[in-house]
């Protein structure tokens, strides 16, 4: 590969990914969207005013994950890119991180639903499979996605695997499995 064409690749690269920001930043700039929730005013800290308790003047506070609607948006443009393979994976992984925060089953919708290399991204989904293993469960045992459940199924365990032995989701789940299911799955650990 020439000179010539590896900065053309890298140009068309960058550019991708400034036009997926820019989509992003664009989504959060609209007035109104997404809407904002009035929460009721925080409590005094420690005896302090609540004026005390916020963070200095110049201090950011962290973003909240985008709305879900965002992501999806995003997600939809990503698809209509045509980046390079690795670098609409690593686009994808940073809006599903978002999305997963904001409606998670919104999100395994979307990759499951996409082409079966998009399975890749459920890697993304594990720390939200850990938190909750039942509701990952539910969908493995009614076959949500036909065949490709199999995929789902494989990163849910690897999820369940770390979740403690004491938790009292994971033990119900054992608790549904045929007897020689359950023992393989403990064997494994």
């Amino acid at each position: 590969m020439n000179s010539f064409s590896t900065r053309r690749c890298l140009l068309l690269g960058t550019t991708h990914l400034l036009a997926i920001a820019a989509g992003v930043v664009l989504f959060r700039s609209i007035p109104g969207f997404p809407p904002k929730v009035q929460a009721p005013p925080a409590p005094a800290v420690s005896g302090l005013p609540k004026e005390a308790a916020d963070p200095p003047s110049g201090e950011r506070r962290p973003e909240s994950p985008p709305a879900a609607s965002v992501c999806e948006a995003a997600w939809r443009t990503l698809a209509w890119q045509g980046l390079p393979l690795a670098e609409r994976r690593r686009a994808g992984a940073l809006i599903l991180r978002d999305w997963i925060q904001a409606d998670w089953r919104a999100a395994l919708d979307a990759v499951m639903k996409e082409n079966s290399s998009d399975s890749i991204y459920l890697g993304e989904f594990l720390d939200q499979f850990v938190r909750d293993p039942i509701a990952p469960w539910e969908i493995i045992e009614k076959k949500t996605y036909g065949a490709r459940t199999d995929s789902l199924k494989i990163y849910w365990r690897e999820a369940l695997l770390r979740v403690s032995p004491n938790n009292p989701a994971r033990q119900k789940i054992l608790t549904s499995l045929p007897e020689p299911a359950r023992r393989a799955f403990v064997s494994a650990r």
